[in-house]
């Protein structure tokens, strides 16, 4: 969610980048980053407006399923 609110005007592919630079700062396997953002969309604990391309998606255009944060519900 960091990400997401401190790079609102960059595209989600470059977020990506950033989640991934993060995940090789904590030793963790090569790809968890971006599992982990595929995820999160995949249980609706992040959407998006369907009629924004993908490729043009921003940080701004991401919005939070604020109940599955707050509940702490990941599965």
């Amino acid at each position: 969610m960091e990400l997401f609110t401190r790079y609102p005007n960059d595209r989600l592919a470059d977020i990506a980048e950033y989640l991934e630079l993060n995940t090789k700062r904590a030793r963790l396997q090569e790809g968890n980053g971006l599992m982990l953002l595929l995820q999160l969309f995949a249980k609706h604990y992040l959407t998006f407006d369907l009629m924004v391309y993908f490729t043009r998606l921003k940080g701004r255009d991401i919005s939070f399923n604020k109940s599955k944060v707050m509940q702490g519900r990941v599965s």
